[in-house]
Formats: structure tokens, C-alpha cells, sequence
């Protein structure tokens, strides 16, 4: 079973970290929206600290701000 509180990450793990779909976040990738990711020849990874702080940015006090 994998750790999801490991500061790397890949994309299955990050999802579960985050209570996401893993298509939330290839989609997230590829349109830009995404959290910050790492980039390997063969390896996509996501640090704790980046996914802690793209939520946080999301951050919403009401329903009437604008994202």
C-alpha cells in the first residue's frame, strides 16, 4: 500500500492526498489548472508542500467569491 504522506508523490497517491480523481489532476495538467508537479523523463511527481499549498489557495470564506 502506498504512503500518501511521503513529500513525493505520484499522481495515484497526490489524488488520494488531496480526495481527487487521478483524472482531476492529468486533466489539471494538462489545461494548467493543476497543482505544481514534477516533470521526470519517466515520472510524474507531486511534493506534499505544493499540494498543501495549491488547496490553500482555494481557500473560500462564501459561496459568492469568485474562484
Amino acid at each position: 500500500m502506498s504512503d500518501i504522506n511521503r513529500e513525493y508523490m505520484n499522481t495515484k497517491e497526490a489524488a488520494a492526498y488531496l480526495k481527487f480523481s487521478t483524472q482531476f489532476l492529468e486533466i489539471g495538467r494538462h489545461k494548467g489548472y493543476g497543482p505544481p508537479y514534477l516533470k521526470f523523463p519517466q515520472a510524474v511527481r507531486y511534493r506534499r508542500c505544493d499540494l498543501d499549498a495549491w488547496a490553500a489557495e482555494h481557500l473560500q470564506q462564501h459561496t459568492s467569491e469568485v474562484a
